[in-house]
């Protein structure tokens, strides 16, 4: 009975001291394991591309860089043409912003005036234009001052985005191949149940993603043309912009 109770012991500790090390090590390779789940994400997305193009007689490593290709060229065409003019809107919406506090804070009052005789202190403290003006300002040289730490993390996420683009590459490229190598790692009947589950989960994703995107472009596009047409076009294209990039964000977007 006593061996039983020192061999259980012993072999707890040792499960517990393995799990313990698996999760430093996954800690230590977070970054990687991050790059590893954004290639297997850019993967889901452009496979029907490279199947289209595979169905013309294009070889799917080829395909994947025409897709990428196709793709970097947009956005930075679009950046090129519409950046500046973005980040003027951004600038001139941040200019005037002390006026807009001071409308909606004379709107507020007069509501306010209605069930009251004077307008309450309190609207007064909360729409402050000067408080929020340097507020504003505070924060912006809180950026400045940690612009070197952005900046090396730019170039840091710039390569693991080089990194993922050329993982995801080869995962299309060659997913046959690589799904049949990482589900020889499972045991038995859970390798065929996981093979079979594989492409419809990839199509799913893939589906998903393709789908957040289009509805954000459409949001972007609604919304800098509605703005525009109620006399905003000075705002538009930039409070349009953020509406589309921040969709893509879950729980922050409109």
């Amino acid at each position: 009975m006593g061996e039983q109770r020192i061999s259980f012991s012993i072999s707890t500790l040792l499960l517990a001291i393995a799990i313990v090390l698996s999760l430093l090590l996954l800690w230590q390779l977070r970054g990687l394991l991050v790059i590893l789940m954004i290639a297997v994400v850019l993967a889901a997305s452009i496979v029907p591309l490279v199947d289209l193009a595979e169905r013309f007689r294009i070889p799917r490593w080829l395909g994947a860089i025409l897709v990428y290709l196709t793709a970097i060229s947009g956005l930075s065409g679009a950046g090129l043409l519409l950046g500046p003019t973005v980040f003027q809107q951004i600038e001139r919406l941040i200019g005037q912003f002390p006026l807009y506090v001071e409308i909606v804070r004379d709107l507020v009052e007069r509501l306010a005036m209605r069930f009251n005789d004077t307008p309450p202190e309190l609207l007064r403290q909360l729409f402050d234009p000067q408080a929020l003006t340097v507020w504003l300002i505070r924060s912006s040289q809180q950026v400045l001052l940690r612009s070197y730490g952005l900046t090396k993390g730019f170039v840091g996420s710039f390569f693991s985005l080089i990194l993922a683009l050329f993982l995801s590459a080869y995962m299309v490229t060659d997913s046959k191949t690589l799904i049949k190598s990482i589900v020889r790692l499972f045991p038995q009947p859970w390798a065929e149940r996981l093979e079979a589950q594989v492409p419809t989960i990839s199509e799913r994703m893939g589906s998903y993603i393709r789908g957040r995107l289009l509805v954000s472009f459409i949001l972007g596009m609604t919304t800098t043309v509605g703005l525009g047409f109620l006399g905003l076009r000075d705002f538009s294209l930039a409070l349009g912009a953020i509406a589309g990039v921040t969709n893509l964000i879950p729980f922050i977007g409109p």
